[in-house]
């Protein structure tokens, strides 16, 4: 059974809901959002994003035939297992910077990640979490809540946290942080991001320009998005984030928090902003499951 919100998470929404309102009146729908959000021109093409997608996806496949080898119950296999699944990650985020220093115009600078004005960075990913997490885990509530109107009550959960509720050793739990706080939002932000979102975005603005683009580059593109564009490709790349994960009770609230993510990234053209929020993301339900269960 889902547990009942309690006073300060149904604030917490309600903070949200307002703030979501807010901003919907003052960018007219969200029509006006991206006026002053930087162009971020690239050249990335079809076989770009196939290479990627391949990479992710035979990396968990390399990382899921080890773990069916290594069926052990005892937690060295699983460590192994898990470091398996960090190296596959790494050597992706590797390509993907490679090759998003490659297709972007300015680099690694122009594909989102420079680091300016740390300051800044802190309190904007902070104020952006705290609305973001209160929107995800809201559509997370509703979702159950609809879930348990038709008769599903059970709450599913993120294999992650169920071996944590299973009380794993210190080491186990150190290489989880490592995997779930810091590789995981590094390479999800950077494919999904950084380059699905960047790619589907120039694609879109070829069919929902705001002028004739007929004279113009592909790198030339993005100097000349229309916001439908820009939150057409947001939205489908959001929707291949929430359908790589398992959990499909999830994916409404996963949709909302990569279509958030992908604001933010077009909004101030960083991927250093949507990495810090999802790896707060991640590491909030992974608090709590440590304070709850580990000894």
């Amino acid at each position: 059974m889902p547990p009942q919100p309690t006073f300060i998470e149904y604030a917490w929404y309600a903070l949200s809901s307002v703030v979501l309102i807010v901003w919907l009146r003052r960018y007219d729908g969200g029509r006006t959002a991206f006026i002053s959000a930087p162009s971020r021109k690239n050249s990335l093409t079809g076989m770009d994003m196939m290479a990627v997608i391949f990479a992710y996806f035979f990396f968990q496949l390399i990382t899921a035939l080890f773990a069916q080898r290594h069926t052990d119950k005892s937690w060295t296999p699983q460590n192994i297992t898990y470091l398996v699944n960090i190296v596959g990650m790494l050597i992706t985020v590797g390509g993907v910077i490679f090759l998003g220093a490659a297709r972007f115009e300015g680099g690694a600078s122009g594909f989102g990640l420079a680091i300016k004005k740390p300051a800044g960075l802190f309190t904007r990913t902070l104020a952006y979490s705290v609305v973001i997490f209160g929107l995800v885990f809201m559509v997370l509530m509703v979702t159950l809540a609809v879930c348990k109107l038709f008769g599903y009550g059970v709450v599913q959960k993120h294999g992650i946290l169920e071996m944590l509720a299973k009380n794993p050793p210190k080491s186990t739990i150190a290489i989880l942080v490592v995997l779930t706080v810091v590789v995981a939002p590094l390479v999800e932000e950077l494919i999904f991001r950084g380059l699905l979102q960047s790619y589907f975005i120039g694609l879109f603005a070829r069919l929902f320009p705001e002028k004739d683009l007929s004279d113009l580059t592909q790198a030339d593109i993005h100097a000349q998005l229309s916001y439908a564009a820009r939150w057409l490709g947001i939205a489908v790349a959001s929707a291949f984030f929430a359908l790589v994960h398992a959990d499909w009770q999830h994916m409404p609230a996963l949709f909302v928090l990569g279509v958030a993510l992908g604001y933010v990234r077009e909004k101030h053209g960083s991927l250093v902003i949507p990495i810090a929020i999802h790896s707060l993301f991640n590491l909030l339900p992974m608090t709590l499951t440590i304070i709850n269960y580990v000894k």
